[in-house]
């Protein structure tokens, strides 16, 4: 498991919020497991939408934005 951060005593930026993470219960506490969890959630999605985009585009599904014609000049 992880350890507790200790930091240093005078610098109480850093003490308060340890204070509140050490008043959470072990289980409530985040780890870098959980963070990790996270990530390949979203970087399975990612790849998810990458699939489907490139299947919707090999099926011709896909309607391509055309550049845009300039106006001409009306006298």
């Amino acid at each position: 498991m992880t350890k507790d951060i200790e930091a240093p005593p005078d610098d109480r930026r850093i003490q308060r919020p340890l204070r509140a993470v050490k008043a959470l219960p072990r289980d409530m506490r985040l780890d870098a497991g959980d963070f990790e969890d996270e990530y390949e959630r979203r970087f399975q999605l990612h790849l998810d939408g990458k699939a489907r985009k490139a299947e919707a585009k090999a099926k011709g599904n896909v309607t391509p934005i055309s550049k845009t014609t300039r106006l001409k000049r009306v006298h």
